[in-house]
């Protein structure tokens, strides 16, 4: 038997159509798709966190978006962090926020939503 280059096609890619991925082409769609995927998880180590209460650290990091979301924080000193933390993300920078009673570091994981 021979497949046909559409059914080598189809069972290889699918049938979706990718005119809506990119600019339509196949190139545009991996260019898109890949970018996408870009710096899905960053790894954030040796952040330094200052005795103060409100923001207490901030990352500068061109990777950061604002899709961006904390899945993890491990403090150096995890009793130097006396409230509950929030955290902002926006298009290269993360800031943590709450009282840090003495200057610590941490480890932070970000994770890039899809929703």
């Amino acid at each position: 038997y021979k497949a046909t280059a559409q059914q080598i096609k189809d069972f290889a890619i699918g049938t979706t159509s990718i005119s809506g991925i990119g600019d339509g082409t196949v190139s545009g769609a991996i260019d898109s798709l890949s970018d996408q995927a870009d710096n899905k998880v960053l790894f954030l180590t040796n952040v330094a966190c200052a005795a103060t209460t409100g923001n207490f650290a901030t990352v500068s990091n061109a990777a950061i978006t604002a899709n961006h979301v904390v899945v993890d924080i491990e403090y150096a000193n995890p009793s130097a962090i006396t409230s509950d933390v929030t955290w902002t993300t926006s298009n290269g920078s993360l800031v943590l926020n709450g009282t840090c009673a003495a200057a610590t570091s941490c480890s932070i994981i970000l994770i890039k939503k899809d929703n």
